[in-house]
């Protein structure tokens, strides 16, 4: 990590600012190893260049019935992104098709954007937190699963410079309050098991003025979206390793109808994956512990109770949708 970084860490559980103990610093000036602590003593590590500010008890603690939400959304994430190489598209797209979506998604141009700070909460694999860097801001990458630790070391040596990872949780968001300047959430807090409080948690970082955009999952109509439910419910009595197992043997049958459309030319590019990208896929549907659904009012209250202006959707798929609110300058 660089030093950088502390400006806008604080305790997850106090609150309070972090200082760096018993750094360890490579030749390029990455912090590889050490403690973050706060004044309260609450004390977190630094491992592989990456600070974790989970609380360890959740990760670790008891047995399966026991476990927190953070600890389970860790797991299965960590499953799906270990599957992940960095040369793939992710969600299909190229960094400059993602690139170009993310000025489009957050309502901005590329020239409003240089110098600030975005806040990506819960950047996966984190190919797309180190797009957004290239135009040119600063990138703070979070999230729960260890997909943080590779995507560091990759994007350390393959990346911009300006992509900061940390690992931790939505539900007690390891940063200041009002210092990011733009926070990007997308397809990740409906698989949270509450998404209006882990909203209110990202949203309680955003600057004044700055803005926040969330990608969330609605209902769709069909066929096959119901199987999806149904063999989601039906799954999610299972281990993980059981529900892995499953979306392997599930991505066999969904690779051989991907074949048999692109013989019958009744496919476009983006629907011609190779097996790593559809197996992704598969994970995101079916071993996340939550997956809620939403509807475009029902975010656009959320927005209005927590103060936003300038509401508007800026994305929507058959699988769901964008909206983007801006907190107004302080008076």
């Amino acid at each position: 990590m660089k030093e950088r970084l502390l400006d806008w860490l604080r305790c997850p559980i106090c609150s309070s600012d972090l200082s760096i103990k018993d750094a360890s610093t490579a030749s390029d000036g990455e912090i590889e190893t050490g403690r973050l602590v706060c004044s309260e003593g609450h004390a977190f590590p630094i491992d592989a260049g990456v600070p974790s500010l989970l609380r360890e008890s959740e990760l670790r603690g008891g047995n399966s019935a026991e476990r927190s939400a953070s600890a389970e959304i860790s797991e299965s994430f960590s499953e799906e992104w270990n599957e992940f190489n960095p040369e793939l598209r992710t969600w299909h797209e190229t960094v400059e098709d993602r690139q170009a979506l993310f000025l489009q998604e957050v309502a901005c141009t590329k020239d409003e954007l240089a110098g600030k700070v975005v806040f990506d909460a819960g950047c996966g694999n984190g190919s797309h937190s180190n797009g957004i860097s290239g135009l040119g801001c600063d990138v703070v990458a979070m999230d729960v699963s260890e997909s943080v630790y590779a995507a560091a070391r990759h994007y350390r040596k393959h990346g911009t410079g300006r992509t900061h990872f940390l690992r931790g949780d939505l539900s007690s968001v390891p940063l200041k309050e009002h210092s990011m300047d733009v926070v990007y959430s997308s397809g990740v807090l409906h698989h949270n098991p509450s998404t209006l409080e882990a909203l209110k948690s990202i949203a309680a970082t955003i600057a004044a003025p700055g803005r926040i955009y969330i990608w969330l999952y609605h209902m769709e109509p069909g066929s096959q979206f119901w199987l999806q439910l149904k063999l989601r419910a039906f799954l999610s009595v299972f281990p993980m390793n059981v529900r892995k197992s499953f979306v392997k043997v599930w991505c066999v049958q969904s690779m051989a109808r991907q074949h048999l459309r692109t013989l019958l030319r009744r496919n476009d590019e983006k629907d011609r994956l190779t097996w790593q990208e559809r197996l992704i896929d598969l994970y995101d549907i079916y071993t996340p512990a939550y997956r809620w659904m939403h509807t475009q009012e029902e975010v656009g209250t959320w927005y209005r109770d927590l103060g936003l202006e300038g509401i508007e959707t800026t994305e929507v798929r058959d699988w769901g949708f964008g909206m983007v609110g801006l907190r107004p300058a302080k008076k």
